[in-house]
């Protein structure tokens, strides 16, 4: 199954210390996560998998240099790191819960518009 976001993809950043000592997220990576996830709602309309699943996470990322389109993207962001936050946004809707994805792929791409797109398969 394949799930294409027109979003630009933002990495999972460093917890924030409160000023009780408590961790909450990056205000960045939080807006990143409620927009996906909300995007995600309108295109998934089955319940959410269960099982074992595979994934392979395609990112695009912007940038203005027209002769880099389509080329891979050596450098940051972390490509694990963009995987931590999109995983976590699609929690209860696509899958029950990020810990059933047990073979995972990503892939970052330099393109002209940003966008992230899923490919999720049961094993």
């Amino acid at each position: 199954m394949k799930l294409v976001f027109d979003i630009d993809p933002i990495p999972k950043k460093a917890s924030e210390r409160t000023r009780w000592g408590g961790m909450m997220k990056n205000s960045r990576t939080r807006a990143f996560e409620d927009e996906l996830r909300i995007m995600a709602r309108q295109l998934w309309k089955a319940p959410p998998l269960e099982g074992t699943l595979k994934s392979i996470w395609h990112y695009y990322l912007p940038i203005k240099d027209k002769k880099l389109w389509g080329t891979y993207c050596w450098k940051r962001p972390d490509g694990s790191n963009l995987r931590k936050s999109s995983e976590d946004a699609l929690n209860g809707v696509v899958y029950l819960d990020d810990g059933q994805l047990v073979d995972n792929q990503d892939v970052k791409f330099y393109a002209e518009k940003g966008r992230i797109e899923l490919y999720i398969y049961k094993i």
